[in-house]
């Protein structure tokens, strides 16, 4: 979540929000961006090159101190998306760039992310990138002293455009896991055969996070078992 609050007088002055990628699901409806800070000062404050994927329909509520721009924005809830700026809540994302001024170059569009949802431990390998085709590739723009990395590593540039989000690689199709083919615990159906050659399979153990299968000849020679442990991948 993106709160900006201030206190006893203090005042903000040169917020930098960017390059993020937000899976947000909150417990309630509410916006990720929450701001009810006081600004002074002449420094940029900005909200740009963010991907937001969201499980709720209110997306962000900001005061007129914050610029936002070439933000992409999704939710997968069922209600319409909303977006509040300087205290008027719009609920298309046409009304809002026309009636806030903010977002020219914005984008409400499932970004095709993979594996969005994640919340495992240690850091995302796969998770969290674009897909070929995604609408973020590209889509950003260019920031000053932007760090010359993105988060999984990726050169960026200070003069081409950059990703819209926190992966600024090209399109990324994550591979399939064959292993956690559930196929291979339900009678090898998919497993019968690799190339033509003959496979024999067992599926004595099968429901109990074991099988084993072996290539004829005509590929390996020797016979080799596979085993799992439930809840592996």
């Amino acid at each position: 979540m993106c709160s900006f609050y201030t206190w006893d007088g203090g005042t903000l002055n040169g917020v930098q929000i960017y390059n993020n990628t937000f899976y947000w699901n909150p417990a309630s409806n509410m916006g990720l961006l929450n701001d009810s800070a006081a600004y002074s000062g002449s420094n940029a404050n900005f909200f740009e090159n963010n991907l937001i994927y969201s499980a709720v329909p209110d997306l962000i509520s900001s005061s007129s101190h914050i610029h936002l721009d070439n933000n992409l924005y999704w939710t997968t809830s069922s209600g319409s998306p909303s977006w509040t700026y300087n205290g008027t809540t719009y609920t298309s994302f046409s009304s809002y760039q026309s009636g806030s001024g903010q977002d020219a170059h914005g984008q409400y569009a499932n970004p095709q992310l993979n594996g969005p949802t994640y919340h495992g431990v240690g850091m995302p390998a796969g998770e969290f990138t674009l897909q070929p085709g995604s609408p973020a590739l590209g889509a950003g723009t260019l920031i000053a002293n932007n760090g010359g990395r993105d988060f999984f590593g990726n050169s960026v540039s200070s003069t081409a455009a950059p990703n819209i989000g926190a992966y600024n690689g090209t399109g990324y199709t994550a591979p399939t896991n064959l292993v956690s083919n559930g196929g291979f615990e339900s009678g090898l159906s998919s497993w019968s055969s690799w190339s033509g050659t003959n496979t024999i399979v067992s599926t004595a153990h099968k429901g109990r996070g074991l099988c084993a299968s072996s290539l004829g000849e005509a590929k390996q020679g020797k016979d080799f078992a596979i085993q799992l442990k439930k809840g592996m991948r």
